[in-house]
């Protein structure tokens, strides 16, 4: 019993020695003999960007970026600016997705091939600071690629808050000329997200190989569910969503025949109900052999889309070719105004240049003017007749300012153009 308690004691008093002196090695003593006490530093945590949100929101919503980049000097930069046809200046799918949920836009790159092959999707992840990296590791091994995906269309299909892709895929055309050849047609396709690892990858073969040019995607029988429009020259299709990722397919409308020209499509609720529209566009026609498919809304009755309104007329000089759709408030009277961006010069160049044009409605949505002038002075000339050089994706950003850019990717381009509105709302052109 001594013997323990003695023990106990060296125990207790060689904890004390080495305490004191662990203790004094950490103080400091200053010019007037003062002890200074060790000051505890904390350890910075970095803090985390928040998520973005994808859930219930449509396509045209998510499309537009927290920051507009250049990306071709990315791809130059990451060796990859080559791949593709016509030296990789007609890869016009690609879409701004935070494919990794750290709260950073990542790039999701889809190609045009150069050939009836596939070609895989680049997954460009931002590291922050203008920083770049390719990482494909959360594309699964199945996904090969597609021959051409002329439209990404970013939503949350499968309701676990994560952003799904849907490609909308027109396959590969066998040129001389642009417009005159021989199609090899795809079928559309998608990736959806999974928690737990890799996106799972599908084909759209019950929807058929076409040339599937447009889509977009929006809750359109308020299920709260996404769904999906797609067009490409026949009868818009519509994809609706089932929330797990699956789809039940049919015609959006029992009045548009299958011999027509909209290929260019978005879904937002124009006049404010609550209910997703769809605007239709694309080759309006004329001169002939152009289908005569004028450029209107179809308006979201309960589900049904049988109702409609021309917002223009076929164009007589030019121009003909909508390729992007804009719906916002320009003047902030709280009614939405249409934007189109158009291509083929008044020359008959399929893809000349880039126009835009500003749609107001009247009399309840019954009518739209062309009210371009109020929003483009002369001093902003719109009109290029340089072949090759259109807007492939048009883009419509509000900023902190509460005014709207308008941010256009041209092809054969290393930077975007933009036009932003000054304080009367008229556009100028600054980039």
């Amino acid at each position: 019993m001594e013997k323990r308690g003695k023990q106990s004691f060296e125990f207790l008093r060689f904890i004390f020695i080495v305490t004191f002196f662990s203790f004094c090695s950490k103080t400091s003593t200053t010019s007037n003999n003062t002890t200074t006490l060790p000051i505890a530093v904390t350890p910075t945590v970095p803090t985390p960007l928040a998520k973005i949100v994808y859930s219930g929101k449509t396509s045209y919503a998510l499309k537009i970026p927290l920051k507009v980049i250049d990306i071709d000097p990315i791809r130059t930069t990451l060796g990859i600016r080559s791949i593709g046809k016509f030296k990789g200046s007609n890869n016009l799918g690609f879409v701004y997705v935070d494919m990794n949920n750290d709260g950073l836009e990542d790039i999701y790159y889809t190609y045009a091939s150069d050939g009836n092959f596939l070609t895989k999707a680049n997954v460009i992840i931002n590291k922050g600071n203008d920083k770049y990296v390719l990482d494909e590791s959360m594309l699964p091994t199945n996904f090969l690629g597609t021959a051409s995906t002329r439209k990404s269309v970013v939503g949350d299909f499968n309701n676990d808050s994560l952003p799904d892709i849907f490609m909308c895929n027109h396959g590969y055309e066998e040129v001389l000329n642009i417009g005159v050849g021989t199609w090899y047609l795809e079928n559309c396709s998608i990736l959806l997200s999974n928690k737990n690892g890799a996106y799972t990858y599908k084909e759209f073969t019950e929807l058929g190989k076409a040339f599937w040019h447009g889509a977009a995607s929006g809750d359109l029988n308020g299920d709260g569910n996404m769904d999906i429009v797609v067009v490409g020259g026949g009868v818009p299709k519509a994809l609706y969503g089932d929330g797990k990722g699956g789809f039940t397919i049919s015609d959006i409308n029992t009045t548009i025949s299958k011999d027509n020209g909209y290929i260019t499509v978005e879904l937002v609720d124009v006049d404010k109900d609550g209910q997703c529209d769809v605007i239709l566009s694309g080759d309006e026609g004329t001169p002939p052999p152009a289908y005569y498919s004028k450029s209107m809304i179809l308006w979201n009755k309960k589900g049904n889309f049988n109702s409609n309104t021309i917002i223009c007329e076929a164009n007589t000089n030019g121009w003909r070719y909508i390729m992007n759709i804009g719906c916002e408030d320009l003047d902030g009277d709280g009614i939405n105004e249409i934007i189109l961006c158009r291509t083929g010069d008044n020359s008959g160049v399929w893809y000349g240049g880039h126009q835009l044009n500003v749609y107001k409605q009247n009399s309840g949505f019954t009518l739209f003017t062309d009210v371009t002038s109020t929003y483009f002075g002369s001093d902003n000339i719109l009109r290029t007749t340089n072949t090759g050089k259109w807007m492939y994706q048009m883009l419509m950003k509000k900023e902190t300012d509460g005014l709207f850019s308008i941010y256009g990717y041209i092809t054969n381009s290393e930077q975007y153009l933009q036009w932003k509105q000054n304080s009367s709302k008229t556009f100028v052109k600054i980039r």
